[in-house]
């Protein structure tokens, strides 16, 4: 018995125990009657043991991650937690398949006006280094798979694109998360993009930021510094 079912119990004793003497009789379950405290304790007791499982027949549900949590959760030096995403064919994939090479990802979505702005300066990033051992990625938070797809064919955007669509309760949803200052001094975490990252091949994250965008030739001084390539 645990610690919280010995105390329920203690509980439920002592108040059978005081009572006791002032309840005339109890019926067991066989039939008779339990007039003495240690007969109402011993009922009491096969009672608790029969209507409380030992163990739950279903999970027990745990309190969600905020959004908090899961941005830290994707903080530089961690290691990227497991996700799907899907493909323009509507087949998932699971984010563990990017390892083994170095991935450049780039959240965004097509209501997103930089997004759409900076996304053929990164495709075009992606075909200079398709030798080297490197991928890049865009992933786009977009609500509505239809239309993020017909966006692709309509603008021929070509490479690895997938869609996640606000997959919030998701871990590698984090990344999509940035903290902002929303008020004069007031910090607050919404879906900031376009934001890009770059994972290691062992899938540990080395860059993690909106601020450098593609377009910025700092952005090569990333991928020199984090992946080798210039």
């Amino acid at each position: 018995m645990n610690r919280t079912k010995q105390i329920t119990t203690l509980s439920l004793l002592l108040i059978i125990t005081s009572c006791a003497t002032q309840v005339p009789s109890i019926p067991s379950e066989e039939g008779t009657t339990a007039t003495t405290k240690s007969e109402v304790i011993e009922i009491a007791q096969d009672v608790l043991e029969e209507e409380t499982p030992s163990k739950a027949p279903f999970p027990i549900a745990t309190k969600p991650l905020s959004k908090n949590d899961r941005m830290n959760a994707v903080a530089v030096g961690n290691t990227t937690p497991d996700g799907i995403v899907y493909q323009t064919d509507s087949t998932q994939l699971s984010t563990q398949s990017f390892k083994g090479k170095y991935t450049v990802i780039d959240f965004w979505a097509t209501w997103c006006g930089p997004c759409v702005k900076e996304g053929p300066i990164f495709h075009e990033l992606s075909k200079t280094y398709k030798d080297k051992n490197v991928q890049f990625v865009g992933i786009s938070v977009d609500r509505d798979f239809a239309r993020w797809n017909q966006f692709l064919q309509q603008r021929n955007w070509q490479g690895n694109n997938y869609w996640m669509g606000m997959a919030e309760e998701e871990d590698f949803f984090g990344f999509a998360y940035s903290e902002v200052e929303l008020d004069p001094g007031q910090l607050g975490i919404i879906v900031g993009l376009p934001k890009y990252v770059i994972i290691g091949p062992d899938g540990k994250i080395l860059h993690n930021s909106s601020y450098v965008k593609p377009s910025n030739p700092k952005f090569m001084d990333l991928l020199e510094e984090h992946v080798g390539i210039k």
